[in-house]
């Protein structure tokens, strides 16, 4: 592999612009041959950038077709990644939400009833 070799990314944007630039060259003999027919400029004008416009609208809602599934699946699975975490320490430990979050520490915090030292049962033990 030499230093002057184009990159992957360059072949794919090479392969981009070749491609657009055929769909244009098609989208300009279309529009040539439309408008030998005797259209008017004005109608014509319209009926090219109301064409284009349905092109835009169609790949947004492919790509809306395409995209929000996508979103939707990483965002369930997010939530089944949070949630299962959460309830594997509670099933773990046998107590209620509010008492496993004072069992694993002993010490100086702010618990239920304020700012003090808590033991491992999450009793409050002097102010």
């Amino acid at each position: 592999m030499s230093i002057n070799s184009p990159s992957t990314a360059s072949r794919l944007g090479q392969g981009l612009g070749r491609a657009v630039s055929v769909v244009l060259r098609i989208e300009a003999r279309f529009w040539n041959a439309l408008g030998r027919v005797g259209i008017p400029k004005a109608i014509f004008r319209l009926l090219m950038w109301l064409v284009r416009l349905a092109a835009v609208v169609v790949l947004l809602a492919w790509s809306a077709g395409v995209v929000v599934p996508v979103i939707g699946l990483l965002a369930i699975a997010y939530y089944l990644s949070r949630s299962t975490s959460g309830e594997a320490s509670l099933e773990g430990s046998g107590s209620s939400a509010i008492g496993s979050q004072f069992e694993t520490e002993e010490g100086y915090q702010t618990g239920l009833q304020g700012f003090g030292y808590y033991d491992a049962n999450g009793l409050k033990q002097h102010d």
